[in-house]
């Protein structure tokens, strides 16, 4: 069995083409009827989420996804064999970063209230970082923004300050000593989260596999969802 967990903005429907087996989840804070758990901690979020990780070999995330299902295989891996990392980090070491991405996802936050989802997912989608999409179908995009739309702003902006990368304790030192293989995916357009890749195989002694695939960006698994399906058969395998 499979565990999918889809990113920041998605839903379970962004694996539909990936995804051949197993069960995909709506993430805390997502959805039109939000989990939320007001005053949690980025750790107390991923304890309440161990259920995921009994009967399940695989997890597969993309971006916040992913980082979920990291701190999870590390802190309750249940039956886990292995996860599978689209666009993941194990986080921030420097603790300047990290209270500075605090501040920033705290101030994003805010400006859901202010200005609305429609407002937010707008200069969310300009980001540089998610460029490489423009080149996609309108009709891929157009799903996309549909999922995006569904959400509660204030689950939304819950799960922005709440699970931040900067509130996310950093788990480099702990890839050396993983229980499960790790399979990092970038995109090679993606320079930042291919550097991740390759200091995550740098530091994990063998138990990290980056898998590199040729003319994507961040999100490959809408851009190239049958390269995200070949890793995870190999994961299973």
């Amino acid at each position: 069995m499979i565990g999918w967990l889809h990113g920041f903005l998605g839903a379970p429907a962004q694996w539909d083409g990936v995804r051949e087996e197993g069960e995909a989840w709506w993430l805390p804070g997502h959805g039109p009827s939000p989990r939320v758990r007001p005053g949690a901690g980025f750790a107390e979020v991923v304890d309440a989420l161990s259920p995921w990780t009994r009967g399940r070999r695989v997890l597969v995330g993309y971006s916040l996804g992913a980082r979920l299902a990291l701190a999870l295989a590390l802190r309750h891996p249940g039956d886990l064999r292995a996860v599978v990392l689209v666009g993941g980090t194990p986080g921030l070491e420097d603790a300047g970063e990290r209270a500075q991405r605090v501040a920033a996802d705290d101030a994003l936050a805010a400006t859901i209230a202010r200005d609305g989802l429609d407002a937010f997912v707008d200069r969310w989608e300009a980001l540089p970082l998610f460029a490489t999409q423009r080149a996609l179908p309108p009709e891929v995009l157009a799903a996309q923004r549909t999922w995006r739309a569904q959400h509660a702003p204030e689950g939304i902006a819950w799960a922005l300050s709440t699970l931040s990368t900067g509130r996310m304790p950093p788990l480099w030192d702990a890839l050396a000593t993983a229980g499960v293989a790790v399979h990092a995916v970038a995109g090679e357009r993606d320079e930042k989260f291919t550097r991740i890749a390759e200091e995550m195989v740098r530091r994990g002694e063998g138990r990290v596999v980056h898998h590199r695939v040729a003319g994507a960006g961040h999100n490959v698994a809408l851009e190239n969802p049958a390269a995200v399906a070949r890793v995870v058969r190999t994961a299973t395998g």
